[in-house]
């Protein structure tokens, strides 16, 4: 039986970060660099406004990773991929719609 990701204490992974690769609707790609485990879908979304330059809004942005439409702003990346991916030297693939 699957178990939840345990979520280490907000002092441990302060420094870690880890970088995102988002594929966009329009076939192209957003690199994200340097996230930290603890940013949250709400955080995420800021990040990929500023860093697209269509701006999109929060409202409008639909984030997928693996067939599943992510809501919960407050949902952390570590949450959503587990220690064990985001601990993982490659990057983490999600789509940005």
């Amino acid at each position: 039986m699957a178990s939840e990701p345990t979520v280490p204490a907000p002092e441990a992974t302060e420094a870690n970060t880890f970088t995102l690769q988002l594929k966009l609707p329009s076939d192209g790609v957003l690199l994200l660099n340097d996230l930290r485990f603890t940013t949250t879908v709400k955080q995420l979304k800021e990040q990929i406004r500023h860093a697209h330059e269509k701006k999109p809004s929060d409202e409008t942005q639909r984030l997928i990773h693996r067939g599943r439409l992510l809501m919960r702003d407050n949902e952390t990346m570590l949450e959503l991929f587990g220690e064990d991916a985001v601990c993982a030297p490659s990057l983490l693939p999600s789509h940005a719609c």
